[in-house]
């Protein structure tokens, strides 16, 4: 769909953040409102309206808010739709009564629900004969498994499971996945309920934070992978979208051990991913889905041709900070710095204070610049 196809229409995008998709969305020619927990100032300066719907610790949504908002643009009138990102794993109700209120452009809770569901989706996996690591919802009595929460995102709740102390229990999000070898990867693709496009693969990068092991930083991208698994992966996006009827932008995170794949996850919407791919679209991969929720059109069947690889990481805060006049400005001269919160946002240590990008010929250039910001946005923060 051109993107001009887009031009003046009114959207609201909402998550845990916000931005990527604001700047999606206006890139492809929409007007946009955010509903976030975070309001940074890269968020402020895309859309015409920021929504705050922090609950609690400002980590998750707030559903009452949330559904306070819908209902207010409702009212108001001239809006197309919203478009749901992180935050809603698990809380398929909250899509179901938003949807309700106003469109929404994506997955709705009829397919977030098996999805998110392990007992379910795992299960689906097996009959449809897709490889993944052993998974099971009751506790292993034997080490070497990871326990999980399907209604949790960015590897936040992963621990490496202890049979001698019970897991907390989470709700019926909770489950075990076998500990495997491989490259953490990440597929994107959009899809119109009955056939997929895949718009690239990226590596995640995952790292420990504190006591949690596998905690997702971020990722680079698009990154070539051999023919054979390019095309079991456009396999599997297809045999996905059809058997749940995916719409719009999904992401499959898996383990690549050679040329062996293992599905870890499937997210239904759009991902972290979408800052470093679809470049080369008309409209961006934000302008895709829409025109694949909206219209049932998909890109076209090509392989990436971008030369230049992208990666984003977020930032977390290694102690208590408050981010004071002096800091924020020098942030705001960064040009490679993203999601710059507010002058006096307080942050606790583990709190994800900011991102910052890179662009190079290669992952290893990539990393090795993303490393280098890292480390001068930490001194900074250190003075």
């Amino acid at each position: 769909m051109p993107r001009e196809d887009f031009d003046g229409q009114r959207l609201l995008v909402v998550g845990l953040s916000a931005r990527a998709m604001a700047e999606g969305v206006v890139a492809a020619g929409f007007r946009a409102d955010a509903a976030d927990c975070f309001g940074d100032r890269d968020t402020l300066a895309v859309v015409e309206r920021w929504h705050r719907c922090a609950a609690g610790d400002g980590l998750a949504l707030a559903p009452g808010r949330l559904l306070a908002v819908l209902a207010e643009l409702a009212r108001e009138g001239g809006f197309r739709g919203w478009i749901a990102g992180s935050g809603f794993e698990g809380r398929h109700d909250l899509l179901a009564q938003g949807a309700a209120l106003l469109p929404l452009l994506g997955n709705g809770a009829a397919v977030v629900r098996p999805v998110r569901t392990p007992a379910i989706f795992y299960g689906r996996l097996a009959a449809l004969g897709i490889a993944h690591p052993p998974s099971r919802v009751d506790p292993p009595q034997v080490p070497g498994w990871l326990s999980k929460d399907a209604w949790s995102s960015g590897g936040w709740q992963v621990r490496r499971h202890d049979p001698r102390c019970p897991p907390a229990a989470v709700g019926d999000g909770r489950y075990f996945q076998r500990e495997r070898p491989g490259v953490p990867m990440s597929v994107l693709f959009v899809a119109d309920g009955r056939r997929a496009r895949v718009l690239g693969f990226t590596r995640q990068l995952v790292r420990a934070l504190g006591r949690r092991p596998m905690v997702h930083r971020g990722c680079i991208g698009p990154l070539p992978v051999a023919d054979g698994v390019a095309q079991e992966l456009a396999a599997m996006a297809d045999v996905l979208t059809a058997e749940f009827g995916l719409q719009g932008l999904n992401g499959v995170d898996f383990l690549l051990d050679g040329d062996a794949v293992a599905v870890l996850e499937l997210n239904p919407r759009p991902v972290a991913s979408i800052a470093v791919l679809g470049a080369e679209l008309d409209g961006g991969a934000m302008g895709a889905h829409i025109a694949a929720v909206t219209a049932g059109r998909l890109p076209p069947a090509t392989r990436s041709s971008s030369a230049v690889v992208r990666g984003c990481e977020t930032l977390f805060a290694r102690r208590r900070l408050r981010l004071g006049a002096e800091l924020a400005e020098r942030m705001a001269a960064l040009p490679w710095c993203h999601d710059r919160p507010a002058v006096g946002t307080m942050f606790a240590w583990g709190d994800p204070v900011c991102s910052v990008s890179a662009a190079g010929a290669d992952a290893e250039a990539v990393e090795h610049a993303l490393r280098c910001r890292r480390r001068t946005l930490m001194d900074l923060m250190e003075q």
